[in-house]
């Protein structure tokens, strides 16, 4: 099961997974969406494609990348420049 905690920055609850390709670990949303590009497979993090109705969707919740929808994630990029320059 990922680890959970909150994010430094906004204090949205996030789940901490390990990607499955790089095994860098990465901060996902908390609760899963219908849109989200992120399922895990064992426990993992996997990129898939938007749900569509010509592919069979991937089986799972979906979720999404917490540095997507984080209101301050250019201050957790690389360099920790907050204003993206």
């Amino acid at each position: 099961m990922p680890e959970t905690s909150r994010c430094r920055s906004c204090q949205a609850k996030i789940r901490w997974v390990e990607s499955a390709v790089s095994r860098a670990i990465l901060p996902l949303d908390y609760d899963p969406v219908p849109d989200g590009n992120i399922v895990l497979e064992h426990g993992k993090a996997v990129i898939v494609g938007p749900p569509s109705l010509f592919v069979t969707p991937t089986a799972g919740p979906r979720y999404r990348s917490h540095f997507a929808t984080c209101p301050k994630a250019a201050a957790h990029r690389r360099g920790g420049k907050a204003d993206g320059r």
